[in-house]
């Protein structure tokens, strides 16, 4: 069976709004209350990097090597380089021309990333 990608498949199933960055909003005098200022500064970078996610996902834009320090980002790296090369040259991989599992899973990493860092 051939891989599918979000061209022939809906887009990650994300509830309306994108409801990561709404939680955050929420919860901004909970941050500053519990870490001060550094909570409100680590959210507003959470909220960038969501953002940014959820643009690229919309948009179409090419899927970018993860840049976090965490202990899995240069395996995910490295398969994002054996996608480009299966692309012989049409292309880097995007959200909707990449196999249908990978971005899901990539999407949920990159959430992941955001809501990790310090």
């Amino acid at each position: 069976m051939p891989s599918q990608s979000l061209s022939s498949r809906p887009p990650p199933q994300l509830p309306p709004s994108f409801i990561f960055i709404d939680t955050l909003h929420r919860h901004k005098n909970e941050f500053f209350e519990e870490h001060g200022e550094k909570g409100v500064e680590a959210e507003k970078r959470a909220i960038s990097f969501l953002s940014k996610l959820r643009n690229e996902l919309q948009t179409d834009k090419p899927v970018t090597p993860l840049e976090d320090e965490l202990p899995d980002a240069a395996l995910w790296n490295q398969y994002l380089d054996y996608q480009r090369n299966l692309s012989n040259g049409n292309g880097g991989p995007s959200w909707f021309q990449s196999p249908w599992l990978y971005v899901e899973c990539y999407m949920y990493r990159r959430i992941h990333a955001a809501l990790a860092q310090k």
